[in-house]
């Protein structure tokens, strides 16, 4: 996350104000999320949440607000830095269960040989992959060409419509 650019904002508008805002999500239940800043993901230290710790749409909201102040304008976009924080970080999901990654950025990756294989060690431990592109190309990502979406200012809340539609029908 590069601070006060007009693509993060973009970014930023997107998960904050649709992403998450579906009748379809459960926070309070079974519904769980986090949101994790790439570029310079470790210096976000505790203002990433834990699993679980979300129990609402607005602690999402408010989360992407603390992120975002705490962001630098310093930060490269590689993919690799917010997939490994998840991989050094997070328990793999338990079995039977979805895991689902979903990578929202505007540019193309610094680093797709680094998120190659940090994704692959991922997908090994049952996570799964889908990608929003704001700009650039982020289809390396994804496991199915069916979870690449790019929004522009017009379709957010459509693209944050399919997304949910998708995962509440794994």
């Amino acid at each position: 996350m590069k601070k006060d650019t007009a693509n993060v904002t973009l970014a930023e508008a997107f998960v904050k104000n649709y992403l998450y805002n579906s009748p379809n999500y459960n926070f309070a239940d079974v519904t769980q999320a986090i949101n994790v800043p790439y570029g310079s993901t470790n210096q976000y230290g505790t203002s990433i949440l834990n699993f679980g710790d979300a129990r609402s749409l607005t602690d999402l909201q408010k989360n992407i607000d603390v992120l975002y102040n705490s962001s630098t304008s310093t930060s490269v976009a590689e993919v690799e830095e917010g997939l490994s924080w998840i991989e050094n970080n997070i328990d793999p999901p338990a079995a039977g269960s979805i895991a689902i990654v979903i990578v929202v950025g505007f540019n193309n990756d610094n680093n797709p040989g680094g998120t190659y294989f940090v994704k692959n060690d991922l997908v090994a431990e049952g996570y799964q992959f889908m990608a929003v592109s704001l700009g650039g190309d982020l289809r390396n990502i994804v496991d199915n060409l069916d979870w690449y979406f790019q929004v522009n200012q017009l379709n957010g809340q459509d693209v944050a419509n399919q997304i949910s539609y998708i995962l509440c029908n794994l």
